[in-house]
This record gives C-alpha cells, structure tokens and sequence, in this order.
C-alpha cells in the first residue's frame, strides 16, 4: 500500500493512482458468490412436482426469470410437465451498475461492455443450470429448451442486442417480438443444441416478465380494477379496465433493493429485512437474514449472522413503524423532539446537525459502524413509493375508475413486504389491507407454465398483449402534480 495513503478507508474516487497498489475488499463487501432469496413459485397444483420419478425418456427444460438483480432457474420435466427444483443467483451485470439505466450508458460508452455483460450472464445461468442438473443426475442432452424472460434492457442484452436506444428518448426497444435461437450462437456451451426463446415484450420500459406474470395471473380473466405490480428498480403496473388492459413503468429507482440508501445492501445473508419498534426510545427489533434461513420473522436472539446493512424490505418495515411510532412526520420529516435529548443507547443521533435513527449499533453489527437511516433514506423511500402510487392514480384515472379494487404484488421485493406496512406508508391508494395479496415470483410462474404449454402458452400471451394499453405516465399533463401530491405518507 502506497505510503500517501495513510488512512485505513480511502473514497476509490478520490484517490488518483500514479503507482502500483494493494486494494483490500472488505469481507462485508464480497456478496458476489451468494445465492440469493429469490419469491417462491405459487403455481397451479397440476404443475407441481409430487415425487414422480423420472423416466429414462423424459425431456427437460429450464424456464429462467432474467432479473436486474437475481436470476431464477426452473429445471422443469416436460414431459410430465411439472416443475422440479430451482435456484437463485445474483445478476453479476450488478458490476456495471445497478440499474438498467447505468448499465445501458456502460454500453454506449463502450461496445464492448455489451459482450462482456452478455457473457457474465449465459456463464452464470450455466453455473446454475449445470448445479440442477447434476444434483439430480440429469444429462444435459436431455435439456430441449431454455425459455428466458426479463425486462426489455436485460432481454437485449442477452440476446447481444444493442440496448443504445433504450436510454434515451423516445426509449425504443430494438424488437419486440418472441425470438427463437440456437444455445450456442449465445456462448452456451453446457446446453450448445438446445433451443433458446424469449417471450413478447410489450414496450421499452414494460418486458417480457410482467407479461409473464400477468399470464401466470390470468390476467384477461381478473376481477375488474385490478391492479397487478412488479417492484423493483423499475415499477412496472397493469390495471384490468371494464374494456382494456392498462400498463405503465414508474422510475421507483434502486431504494427497493436496498442501493442508494446509506446502510443498503440486497436482500442477502446480513440483511436486515424487518424492524419492530416496541418502545419509542429504545433500540428496536432487527430481523437479519440467516442463510436458509426464512425471511421475514422477527427474531429477539442474537444469531449467528450480525447486520450487515438493510434491504428493501428492511427499510419499508422500518418507515412504517416509525410512521407508527411517530417518530416520522407525514411530510417524511424525523419529529425532532425525540432528538432533542436521547438518552445513552437510544437509537436517536444527531450528527453534523443532521438526524438519524440508528437499527443497530456499531458494537453489534459486522462491520463495525451504525446500521442507521438518514433523512436522504426517507426521501429515496417517499420518492419510490410516489412514483408508485401516481402511476397506479394514473391508470385509474384513464381507466375511468376511483380506486383499484385488488393488488397483486408480485416477484422478490413485494413477496417480502408486509400489508400493514405497504398500507402504512400509502404504497397504494387506500384500500383495506386484506386486498392486497402477494402471489410471489408470478414472472417465473409463467415463464414455466409457458414452458410446459409450447405454442399454446404463446398464442395466449401474445393475445394478451394486444389487449394492454401502454401509458406513457411522462406524457399525461398532470402527472407532476399527481406524483408530487402521492409524496406525503398517510396521516
């Protein structure tokens, strides 16, 4: 190391490298090799596998859920059409960026970071898919198909599709259509001969996955004002009118999955993913994801695995129960006289002028410093869930409706949010809590049930999507306003 540098911690982008250097990762910071939690499968009984022992001429297949941040593979028999097992994985493309913006602007400023992306994830999908296979003795020429869906940006990609014209106005995806490929012209190499397809997309910022989703819905057949909501990085929403399906993206940006927040982290091994506060001025309840351990339960003991940082998750159930507590404003504002005097080893600081509200305190974390949220946190929070909760307004507004009836809250994020939580932070417009129902990864769901049915899966979903209605929330005159008065949390 480099004797100017005398500090053990240097911001890398302040730092102008005129020599060789030793860079230390923090162990904190090495989350690369995990596998993730992604929303379990809620699929129809007559596709799920109940023991039936496989067959010398049975056909298999792998239905993949192309996420920003996590891939889901499904090994699913074919021939019986059921699903047989499965695993997650972080998207190693995280690399160039968290979200699908940066990692389209990677590309422009160098082609080449288009193959190398387009690389990382055929080799992390082969990781995968190999790791199925050899668990349950299955040789890989008996794999037919791989069927792939995704958002519009991560679709491109994997097909070595430029994404250039998805960054910019007015956002133009390079096809649209169901595409057919052979494994090996994508680098394939476990699977070479297999065939390869990708779904519909249905426009630049709306892909294949809700698409998906809303077949493994059934979503021409819903009940009337329903509202079914992917959330991520990109939210993306579909509401069934009296006559028309209506879809639109809101830009929640990355504070559902735990980047752009202080202390955020994904939902991994470390995370703290709920929070309880049971006395206003004393620390809370942290919940830390364990590894195989079941996300969401609130956990009083010391565990194995210390904090690392907060999820998306985390940070929702947090501002919820401040909101409960009081200690936040409506207005997204900490109330400041619970600051005014904290007493020692309560969660209340005030550094450099500025409030923060510690979870768990440096002595009891893994790496050493406050798991806390800012006022910046909050705000990142209110912004994600306005740009929900106006393009959900919005849709019904054209939909020439008051209010949505039912949501549907699908993949990763919103399988793990709590109702009470999502209902006290105003996610949605009011509603009781009980219409909100989570029906976990709906994009893998459909992507095996599209598996399983061939053609006849596909000429329903492309039915599907002529009947969606884009809406292009930039476009409607009052929609600013709208976004803006969709800010404050409910008094």
């Amino acid at each position: 190391i480099p004797s100017r540098l005398k500090m053990e911690e240097e911001l890398a982008c302040q730092v102008a490298l005129t020599e060789d250097l030793i860079v230390n990762i923090p162990r904190t910071s090495v989350m690369i090799s995990d596998v993730i939690v992604k929303a379990p499968l809620i699929l129809p009984m007559k596709y799920k596998s109940q023991d039936i022992e496989m067959d010398e001429s049975d056909r298999f297949g792998f239905a993949v859920d192309l996420g920003t941040t996590t891939l889901g593979i499904y090994l699913v028999n074919i021939s019986k059409k059921k699903f047989t097992s499965s695993i997650s994985l972080k998207n190693p493309q995280g690399n160039f960026g968290d979200d699908v913006m940066t990692r389209i602007e990677a590309v422009i400023r160098n082609k080449k970071n288009l193959v190398s992306m387009q690389k990382m994830i055929v080799r992390t999908m082969e990781w995968g898919m190999d790791q199925l296979l050899n668990f349950h003795g299955i040789n890989s020429k008996k794999v037919e198909e791989i069927l792939v869906v995704g958002n519009t940006t991560m679709i491109h990609i994997f097909l070595m599709e430029d994404p250039s014209t998805l960054g910019v106005a007015p956002y133009k995806p390079r096809f649209l259509r169901a595409r057919t490929f052979n494994a090996e012209s994508l680098g394939f190499e476990t699977c070479p001969k297999t065939k390869v397809r990708t779904l519909p997309l249905i426009s630049g910022f709306l892909g294949s996955d809700i698409l998906s989703a809303a077949f493994a819905a059934d979503f021409e057949n819903v009940p009337q004002k329903t509202v079914l909501a992917d959330l991520g990085t990109n939210g993306e929403i579909i509401l069934k009118g009296s006559h028309e399906i209506y879809a639109a993206s809101c830009a929640t940006g990355p504070a559902f999955e735990g980047a752009s927040l202080l202390c955020g982290m994904q939902a991994l091994p470390g995370a703290i993913d709920r929070v309880s506060i049971l006395d206003r001025y004393k620390r809370p309840v942290c919940s830390v994801i364990q590894k195989n351990q079941k996300i969401g339960v609130l956990d009083n003991q010391k565990s194995a695995q210390k904090a690392i940082g907060v999820c998306g998750s985390g940070i929702v159930s947090a501002v919820a129960e401040l909101l409960r507590s009081e200690i936040l404003k409506p207005n997204g504002r900490f109330n400041l006289e619970f600051f005014s005097s904290p007493e020692q080893e309560s969660p209340f600081v005030v550094r450099d002028g500025q409030a923060e509200y510690v979870l768990v305190p440096a002595e009891e974390s893994e790496t050493g410093k406050d798991i806390k949220i800012t006022q910046k946190d909050i705000r990142a929070i209110q912004l994600a869930k306005g740009a929900i909760l106006a393009g959900v307004r919005i849709l019904c507004q054209e939909a020439n409706i008051s209010y949505p009836k039912e949501v549907l809250l699908a993949g990763a994020f919103g399988n793990f949010l709590n109702k009470e939580d999502v209902t006290s932070i105003g996610m949605f417009p009011t509603m009781d809590m009980y219409r909100i129902k989570n029906i976990g990864n709906a994009a893998g769901v459909g992507a095996i049930i599209a598996l399983c049915k061939g053609k006849k899966a596909l000429d329903k979903i492309n039915k599907l999507r002529s009947l969606i209605k884009i809406i292009d929330l930039a476009s409607i005159p009052d929609f600013q306003d709208t976004f803006v008065s969709s800010l404050n949390f409910p008094l």
